[in-house]
């Protein structure tokens, strides 16, 4: 796929497979602590449903748009896989503690706002790019909120 310039569709088609793994990863994570640490789940959980909440919102875009899907979810899922490295991190065995909840919380945020900023970058719609940039910015807020109320 060549990121160098996307049209509206491949952009919410990448979004939505990211927003998808990301998800999943505060599913997962949110699951690893549910009876150890519950106030470290209800972060995961709303972290989760914060993600769950801006999937409506692309979904809602693509429904007022009418974009084609023009990646199957494998394809779009890989490319963004290969921007969300911190979704490698930590094994999904493991007990979460709360230090290395919040590290990979702190990754995955990172990683996510980083590639909504490349997503934007490479737009070549403006809409499309004014969307990208809020949630790169909502992002980034949560996880300033994160390590300086929070942490």
């Amino acid at each position: 796929m060549n990121l160098e310039v996307l049209s509206t569709s491949e952009s919410m088609s990448l979004c939505r497979a990211a927003a998808g793994l990301v998800l999943g990863r505060f599913r997962l994570l949110a699951d690893q602590t549910e009876t150890q640490d519950p106030k470290l789940n209800q972060l995961f959980t709303d972290l989760a449903d914060e993600v769950e909440r801006s999937l409506v919102e692309m979904n809602q875009l693509d429904g007022q748009a009418r974009l084609p899907e023009v990646l199957d979810e494998k394809t779009g899922q890989q490319v963004a896989r290969g921007f969300l490295p911190s979704l490698s991190k930590g094994h999904d065995s493991v007990r979460m503690g709360r230090e290395s909840g919040f590290y990979l919380v702190e990754c995955v945020l990172e990683d996510l706002a980083r590639f909504y900023g490349v997503l934007a970058r490479q737009s070549s719609d403006e809409k499309s790019r004014e969307l990208l940039l809020r949630w790169k910015s909502a992002i980034g807020s949560r996880l300033l909120f994160l390590q300086h109320v929070v942490l």
